[in-house]
């Protein structure tokens, strides 16, 4: 599958990517501390609706804006534009990094910035904003931090090196993404790796502009959360990259959805549009890059139906871009008597586990008189995941992702008071 992308790749470049093979993940250079976990702020993006963390790279360490995206594949950044560091380096290949990071020997960039290189490795990097995928240099440097008051420092860290024109649609200031997907070089096996932390990380979107929520790589504090719902992660056969080969695998979290109850009451769908089918389409991911939950059309279409009929169909009013049903505010915001907002149930392995979004996850306010639920219509299939759970149904949510066990906490937190540190 080639990238979606502007640029094209001879044939001699073409091949560099096709006998790619995996290893161990690295062991990197001796962090300058040893923390029990990795705590940092992440931050919403008002414009773009992003989420985003800053952290150090390079010597001197350059503060760097990354979007957080949970199932991308490696940390990526934009070394075109005044990228200066004495720690960087290119690891020659064949070499560890470069295995793993799933690269091969050579190549051209079609860059001037990077021209062709005999003895050093490339790999795709991904724009999951934008779907589209572009080449970049595997290279190494070092990630300092702020992580509850301590200073923290991780030399060697791999990650690839990509052009300008891969920022294309994210965030004023951006700089690149930070992967926390199921690979070797994301952000979440290489510091586990350093720090020798479970491979497992939290993570609780804030749902106000004014406050941060926080991403935990390691352990959190038990104390932190009183209960959580558990329903096992599952893997793509397939991969859901923007570019990939044969063979490949999803790096991103996909769960078994079993059903959609509103308002305790089934939502006739087909259901074999939640299982994930062999050519890797279908099932249910969990994404930070999508900014509102996306269904299957007829999935879609069967939800905002029954919202429609528990809110009454009289209150629907004419929907904005990009959701497909809104209400008058009058009638769907909270009185004396609470929510009139049914709540949405995303049923899990069995009746009695359920991931429940109120109406703070799937209502957004446009204006005082207007109200819309937050989903979007993806399309028919084949659309990729027939439901992609967005930025907003995560917030104010405590997702822990045990990489170690494959397995989903949940459990709602209003994430800007919670300290997970």
């Amino acid at each position: 599958m080639a990238p979606s992308s502007s640029h094209s790749c001879t044939f001699p470049c073409f091949m560099l990517f096709l006998s790619l093979f995996l290893v161990p993940a690295l062991s990197l250079a001796s962090p300058s501390s040893n923390p029990k976990s990795i705590v940092l702020k992440v931050s919403k993006d008002p414009g773009s609706l992003q989420y985003f963390a800053t952290l150090g790279l390079g010597t001197p360490a350059v503060a760097f804006k990354m979007v957080v995206d949970l199932g991308g594949e490696s940390f990526w950044v934009d070394c075109q534009q005044g990228y200066k560091s004495s720690s960087y380096v290119q690891p020659d290949c064949p070499s560890e990094q470069c295995s793993s990071a799933r690269a091969r020997c050579g190549g051209c960039f079609l860059s001037p910035v990077f021209a062709c290189y005999d003895h050093k490795c490339g790999r795709f990097l991904d724009n999951s904003v934008q779907k589209h995928a572009f080449y970049g240099i595997v290279s190494q440097d070092e990630i300092s931090m702020k992580s509850a008051g301590l200073d923290v420092r991780v030399p060697g860290t791999v990650f690839i090196c990509g052009e300008t024109v891969a920022l294309e649609g994210l965030a004023e200031g951006v700089k690149g993404i930070m992967g926390l997907g199921k690979t070797n070089i994301s952000t979440v096996t290489q510091f586990a790796s350093t720090f020798q932390l479970q491979r497992k990380f939290s993570v609780c979107l804030s749902s106000s502009l004014r406050s941060d929520g926080q991403l935990v790589i390691g352990d959190r504090p038990q104390h932190s959360i009183k209960s959580m719902t558990y329903t096992p992660l599952i893997t793509n056969p397939v991969s859901t990259a923007s570019a990939f080969f044969p063979g490949e695998s999803s790096a991103e979290y996909f769960i078994g959805l079993k059903a959609i109850r509103v308002n305790g009451k089934p939502v006739q769908i087909d259901k074999s549009l939640l299982q994930i089918k062999d050519d890797g389409q279908g099932g249910t991911k969990i994404s930070t890059v999508v900014p509102y939950t996306v269904m299957q059309t007829s999935i879609f279409s069967a939800v905002i139906n029954a919202i429609a009929t528990e809110l009454g169909h009289s209150t629907r009013v004419a929907a904005v871009k990009p959701f497909g049903a809104c209400f008058e505010s009058n009638h769907v915001e909270k009185g004396s008597s609470g929510s009139h907002v049914p709540d949405i149930d995303l049923v899990l392995q069995n009746d009695r586990v359920f991931w429940r979004l109120g109406d703070v996850n799937s209502m957004v306010k446009i204006n005082k008189s207007l109200t819309c639920l937050g989903l979007v219509d993806g399309g028919t299939y084949p659309v990729g995941p027939s439901i992609v759970i967005g930025g907003k149904q995560l917030e104010d949510t405590l997702l822990e992702f045990n990489l170690e066990e494959s397995v989903l906490g949940i459990s709602s937190a209003e994430c800007s008071k919670l300290n997970l540190a």
